[in-house]
């Protein structure tokens, strides 16, 4: 369970709180939740994916996870939490450049003591969203809705009990957006898991329990 405390953040526009359903308010998502953060470029999509995800501490409230303060965690705790609890697609992806897409994955097995997927669960994954092709190519040398899904992928073979997307399907056409959707929302249901994706506009390839308007 987590629990959105009243957050704010100095950066966000003051017109923004205001208007906003997220910032300032209090929140509870349970983590089979399938959760669509919605707004416009610059609204704080990616900060409140951060502020979830740890690696923004500029606000103020709180963000209890199963009642533990994410900021009082110790670096163990918060380790844990990236290991076990969530599943995280940046919106800048966060590829090692110099590896091959399948050396991105397999690179994620190597840090976590046990990966929920197995290789050739991933390798499958990969024919299926067209990346099977260029799974040996270094990252930097595959376009970015070529990366995007191999973001997905990675996300996806690691243990969570929620994803945390941040406009997952911003560099695909609607081919691929529909078939990683589809993706996501057949192996967050063999998981039971859910998500909390990031979005421009309502319309959306994932569907979601509630909308929220930042």
């Amino acid at each position: 369970m987590i629990n959105w405390q009243a957050i704010d953040v100095d950066t966000i526009l003051l017109e923004t709180r205001q208007q906003s359903e997220l910032w300032g308010k209090v929140h509870q998502f349970d983590f089979r939740d399938k959760i669509a953060l919605e707004a416009r470029s610059g609204k704080g999509k990616s900060t409140a994916i951060g502020i979830l995800a740890g690696t923004r501490t500029d606000y103020t409230g709180e963000i209890l996870i199963d009642n533990v303060d994410r900021r009082s965690m110790s670096a163990s705790q918060q380790s844990q939490l990236l290991q076990r609890i969530f599943g995280i697609v940046w919106q800048d992806l966060r590829l090692m450049p110099e590896l091959s897409g399948k050396d991105n994955v397999l690179l994620k097995h190597l840090l976590l003591p046990k990966m929920a997927s197995n290789i050739d669960d991933v390798e499958t994954w990969a024919d299926l969203l067209g990346v099977g092709v260029v799974w040996h190519k270094p990252a930097h040398q595959l376009s970015y809705g070529e990366r995007q899904r191999i973001a997905i992928i990675r996300a996806l073979s690691a243990p969570f009990k929620m994803l945390l997307l941040d406009e997952p399907f911003s560099h695909l056409d609607q081919h691929n957006s529909t078939l990683a959707a589809r993706l996501i929302r057949s192996v967050c249901a063999e998981r039971g898991a859910g998500y909390i994706f990031t979005t421009l506009d309502a319309a959306s390839y994932l569907d979601s329990d509630r909308t929220i308007l930042i």
